[in-house]
């Protein structure tokens, strides 16, 4: 018997549209204002980009699908939220990678991520984490449908934070 995907296929044309538009959103941002914060300590473009990144690589990937992270500790600690103890924000270019090498981890992110997803099946979705998913965030994520559909939003939400902040003059 075949398994079904239709969900499956569902939640992964979510991500992969939201990931579509999130790169769209993230090449729309003038160099002036990569750094730019709605107030000290908050996160800028740059920062919100990477910070998905880390998100799809370390919550999606490890924490809910089981995978090893494929970014190193200091970039997941340096775009970490700050209840998640992360690094603090900072506007400084020299406490961060290029714009460049930016989007490319949030590609490699994002991609590695979309294809985790494509290999599961629809009876798989009901399943708590599949990863050492941390107590805090256990109640918001408890299966793997709830996940996937959680980072489809974190993404979105923290696009159009990247288009208000790519807009904004100085």
């Amino acid at each position: 018997e075949l398994m079904s995907r239709s969900v499956i296929d569902t939640l992964a044309s979510v991500i992969e549209a939201s990931f579509q538009l999130t790169l769209n959103e993230a090449s729309r941002v003038p160099e002036e204002n990569r750094l730019r914060q709605p107030a000290p300590g908050k996160g800028h473009p740059l920062w919100l980009i990477c910070h998905l990144a880390g998100s799809s690589d370390m919550v999606g990937g490890h924490w809910l699908l089981g995978h090893d992270p494929i970014l190193d500790e200091p970039f997941r600690k340096k775009f970490a939220p700050d209840f998640m103890k992360g690094d603090p924000i900072t506007d400084q270019l020299t406490d961060y990678p290029d714009g460049e090498s930016v989007v490319r981890c949030y590609e490699q992110s994002m991609s590695r991520l979309l294809g985790i997803i494509r290999a599961l099946d629809d009876s798989q979705l009901g399943q708590p984490p599949l990863g050492p998913m941390p107590q805090r965030l256990k109640d918001l994520l408890p299966t793997l449908e709830s996940g996937i559909t959680r980072l489809s939003l974190h993404d979105s939400h923290h696009r159009g934070q990247i288009g208000l902040l790519a807009q904004l003059s100085r």
